[in-house]
Protein backbone atom coordinates (compact mmCIF):
# COMPACT_ATOMS: atom_id res chain seq x y z
CA UNK A 1 0.00 0.00 0.00
CA UNK A 2 1.61 3.23 -1.14
CA UNK A 3 0.09 5.41 1.60
CA UNK A 4 0.87 3.18 4.59
CA UNK A 5 3.14 5.84 6.08
CA UNK A 6 0.39 8.43 5.75
CA UNK A 7 -2.05 6.18 7.57
CA UNK A 8 0.51 5.73 10.35
CA UNK A 9 0.82 9.53 10.67
CA UNK A 10 -2.94 9.96 10.89
CA UNK A 11 -3.36 7.18 13.45
CA UNK A 12 -0.53 8.67 15.51
CA UNK A 13 -2.25 12.07 15.40
CA UNK A 14 -5.44 10.42 16.61
CA UNK A 15 -3.78 8.40 19.41
CA UNK A 16 -1.77 11.36 20.72
CA UNK A 17 -4.83 13.58 20.69
CA UNK A 18 -3.43 15.95 18.07
CA UNK A 19 -6.44 15.51 15.79
CA UNK A 20 -8.97 16.34 18.51
CA UNK A 21 -6.79 19.14 19.94
CA UNK A 22 -6.58 20.80 16.51
CA UNK A 23 -10.35 20.53 16.18
CA UNK A 24 -10.82 22.14 19.59
CA UNK A 25 -8.22 24.89 19.16
CA UNK A 26 -9.33 25.86 15.65
CA UNK A 27 -13.08 25.72 16.35
CA UNK A 28 -13.29 29.51 16.13
CA UNK A 29 -12.22 29.30 12.47
CA UNK A 30 -15.04 26.95 11.49
CA UNK A 31 -17.72 28.74 9.47
CA UNK A 32 -21.40 28.15 10.30
CA UNK A 33 -22.77 25.23 8.29
CA UNK A 34 -19.22 24.25 7.25
CA UNK A 35 -18.81 20.65 6.19
CA UNK A 36 -15.07 20.42 6.89
CA UNK A 37 -13.31 20.81 10.22
CA UNK A 38 -10.32 23.23 10.10
CA UNK A 39 -8.31 20.90 12.34
CA UNK A 40 -8.76 17.96 9.97
CA UNK A 41 -7.94 20.14 6.99
CA UNK A 42 -4.62 21.17 8.59
CA UNK A 43 -3.87 17.58 9.54
CA UNK A 44 -4.62 16.42 5.99
CA UNK A 45 -2.32 19.15 4.66
CA UNK A 46 0.47 18.04 6.98
CA UNK A 47 0.08 14.44 5.85
CA UNK A 48 0.07 15.45 2.17
CA UNK A 49 3.33 17.34 2.72
CA UNK A 50 4.83 14.41 4.62
CA UNK A 51 4.18 12.04 1.72
CA UNK A 52 5.84 14.31 -0.80
CA UNK A 53 3.42 17.12 -1.56
CA UNK A 54 4.80 20.61 -2.00
CA UNK A 55 1.70 22.77 -2.40
CA UNK A 56 -1.87 23.03 -1.11
CA UNK A 57 -3.28 21.28 -4.18
CA UNK A 58 -1.29 18.14 -3.36
CA UNK A 59 -3.95 17.35 -0.77
CA UNK A 60 -5.62 15.71 -3.80
CA UNK A 61 -3.41 12.68 -3.09
CA UNK A 62 -5.52 12.07 0.01
CA UNK A 63 -8.81 13.01 -1.63
CA UNK A 64 -8.22 10.28 -4.21
CA UNK A 65 -8.43 7.65 -1.45
CA UNK A 66 -11.52 8.37 0.66
CA UNK A 67 -11.57 4.77 1.90
CA UNK A 68 -8.27 5.49 3.67
CA UNK A 69 -8.41 9.20 4.51
CA UNK A 70 -12.13 9.88 4.75
CA UNK A 71 -13.63 13.04 3.36
CA UNK A 72 -10.92 15.52 2.34
CA UNK A 73 -11.67 19.17 1.66
CA UNK A 74 -11.62 20.57 -1.86
CA UNK A 75 -8.80 22.82 -3.04
CA UNK A 76 -10.94 26.00 -2.75
CA UNK A 77 -11.94 25.06 0.82
CA UNK A 78 -8.32 24.45 1.78
CA UNK A 79 -7.27 27.72 0.18
CA UNK A 80 -10.00 29.68 2.00
CA UNK A 81 -8.98 28.20 5.36
CA UNK A 82 -5.31 29.04 4.81
CA UNK A 83 -6.31 32.61 3.85
CA UNK A 84 -8.40 32.97 7.02
CA UNK A 85 -5.62 31.55 9.20
CA UNK A 86 -3.02 33.77 7.53
CA UNK A 87 -5.15 36.86 8.15
CA UNK A 88 -5.01 36.05 11.87
CA UNK A 89 -1.61 34.37 11.87
CA UNK A 90 -0.51 35.09 15.44
CA UNK A 91 -3.71 33.77 16.97
CA UNK A 92 -3.84 30.79 14.60
CA UNK A 93 -0.22 29.83 15.27
CA UNK A 94 -0.78 30.13 19.02
CA UNK A 95 -3.81 27.83 18.75
CA UNK A 96 -1.85 25.31 16.69
CA UNK A 97 1.00 25.50 19.20
CA UNK A 98 -1.42 24.74 22.05
CA UNK A 99 -2.77 21.74 20.13
CA UNK A 100 0.76 20.45 19.56
CA UNK A 101 1.64 20.95 23.24
CA UNK A 102 -1.48 19.04 24.29
CA UNK A 103 -0.61 16.14 21.98
CA UNK A 104 3.05 16.14 23.09
CA UNK A 105 2.06 16.04 26.76
CA UNK A 106 -0.36 13.19 26.06
CA UNK A 107 2.30 11.23 24.15
CA UNK A 108 4.95 11.76 26.84
CA UNK A 109 2.49 10.70 29.55
CA UNK A 110 1.64 7.55 27.59
CA UNK A 111 5.35 6.82 27.09
CA UNK A 112 6.01 6.95 30.84
CA UNK A 113 9.65 6.23 31.64
CA UNK A 114 10.47 6.00 27.92
CA UNK A 115 9.49 9.62 27.32
CA UNK A 116 12.30 11.94 26.19
CA UNK A 117 11.61 14.30 29.08
CA UNK A 118 11.46 11.64 31.80
CA UNK A 119 13.77 12.42 34.74
CA UNK A 120 15.24 15.53 33.11
CA UNK A 121 16.61 18.07 35.53
CA UNK A 122 19.37 20.66 35.60
CA UNK A 123 21.93 18.10 36.86
CA UNK A 124 21.12 15.48 34.20
CA UNK A 125 20.07 17.38 31.06
CA UNK A 126 18.95 15.84 27.81
CA UNK A 127 21.47 16.97 25.19
CA UNK A 128 20.29 17.60 21.65
CA UNK A 129 23.11 17.81 19.14
CA UNK A 130 21.61 19.80 16.28
CA UNK A 131 22.31 18.22 12.90
CA UNK A 132 25.07 15.84 13.92
CA UNK A 133 25.15 14.12 10.54
CA UNK A 134 28.31 13.80 8.48
CA UNK A 135 27.06 16.05 5.71
CA UNK A 136 25.69 18.80 7.90
CA UNK A 137 25.64 22.47 7.04
CA UNK A 138 27.10 24.45 9.96
CA UNK A 139 24.95 26.98 11.77
CA UNK A 140 25.50 30.56 10.66
CA UNK A 141 27.88 32.55 12.76
CA UNK A 142 26.16 34.65 15.39
CA UNK A 143 23.36 32.17 16.09
CA UNK A 144 23.58 30.95 19.65
CA UNK A 145 22.19 27.62 20.77
CA UNK A 146 20.20 29.45 23.43
CA UNK A 147 18.47 31.35 20.59
CA UNK A 148 17.53 28.04 18.98
CA UNK A 149 16.40 26.67 22.34
CA UNK A 150 14.14 29.68 22.92
CA UNK A 151 12.75 29.63 19.36
CA UNK A 152 11.91 25.91 19.59
CA UNK A 153 10.53 26.34 23.13
CA UNK A 154 12.82 23.64 24.50
CA UNK A 155 12.77 23.43 28.33
CA UNK A 156 15.82 24.88 30.09
CA UNK A 157 16.74 21.44 31.46
CA UNK A 158 17.36 20.33 27.88
CA UNK A 159 20.76 21.40 26.58
CA UNK A 160 21.18 22.25 22.93
CA UNK A 161 24.69 22.29 21.61
CA UNK A 162 26.19 23.41 18.37
CA UNK A 163 27.44 20.61 16.12
CA UNK A 164 31.14 20.01 15.98
CA UNK A 165 32.67 20.91 12.65
CA UNK A 166 33.87 17.78 10.93
CA UNK A 167 36.27 17.47 8.10
CA UNK A 168 34.83 15.69 5.12
CA UNK A 169 36.91 12.84 3.79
Amino acid sequence: MSHAGAVLLLRTAEKTGLASALTTELAAYRQPLARHDPGKILLDLAVSLAIGGDCLADIAQLRAHPEIFGTVASDPTVSRLISVLAADADTALTAIGRARATARAHAWTAAGESAPDHDIDEQHPLVIDIDATEGHRPLREGIRCSDIQARLRIPSAVRVRRPRHRRHR
